[in-house]
């Protein structure tokens, strides 16, 4: 296999993540909860893309399926390319940068293979033909129940977050 294959959950993290404020409030959720990003994002997608809602033990079932993954390999590359911000000595600031930038595509990467994973696990799920409305309540229920997975869990502060990931999925809905 050369290059990795198209996968309609990649497309739509790409487009979401890229909307004003998505990125931000990932980021913050996965800094102050340890959120998996992709996770995240993949219970936004079956609920916008007509598959339905996720439960609670969906989402401890699909961590346990990506986890070995997301903390041997795109945890790892996560710390080394933020260990190359600003530079290294001995190594030349703009020198360390290129090098922070590969990583940064390695990162990418090994997140996108993570995604075709977790998108592989969604093809055994219907799809049903639902509305904008209902298409945004179910992938706000299911980030719900991946968020009730967290520790710490999330509190008020956090809503603000989590509603700029929702917005995100709701442009993504209006195109």
């Amino acid at each position: 296999m050369t290059g990795f294959p198209p996968t309609p959950f990649w497309d739509f993290s790409l487009a979401v993540y890229g909307r004003p404020g998505v990125a931000p409030a990932c980021l913050a959720l996965q800094e102050r909860h340890g959120a998996d990003v992709n996770l995240l994002l993949f219970g936004a997608w079956i609920g916008s893309a007509g598959h339905g809602r996720l439960t609670v033990d969906d989402f401890s079932d699909l961590d346990r399926l990506v986890a070995d993954w997301h903390r041997r390999v795109v945890r790892h590359l996560r710390a080394l390319r933020v260990g190359l911000r600003g530079g290294l000595e001995p190594v030349p600031g703009e020198l360390a940068e290129e090098v922070r930038r590969r990583v940064q595509k390695v990162e990418l990467d090994a997140e996108h293979a993570e995604q075709i994973v977790l998108g592989e696990w969604a093809k055994g799920r219907p799809t049903i033909e639902v509305g904008p409305e209902q298409a945004l309540a179910d992938a706000a229920a299911n980030m719900a129940a991946y968020v009730a997975t967290l520790t710490p869990q999330p509190g008020d502060g956090d809503g603000a977050d989590i509603d700029a990931v929702l917005a995100g999925c709701a442009g993504w809905l209006a195109v």
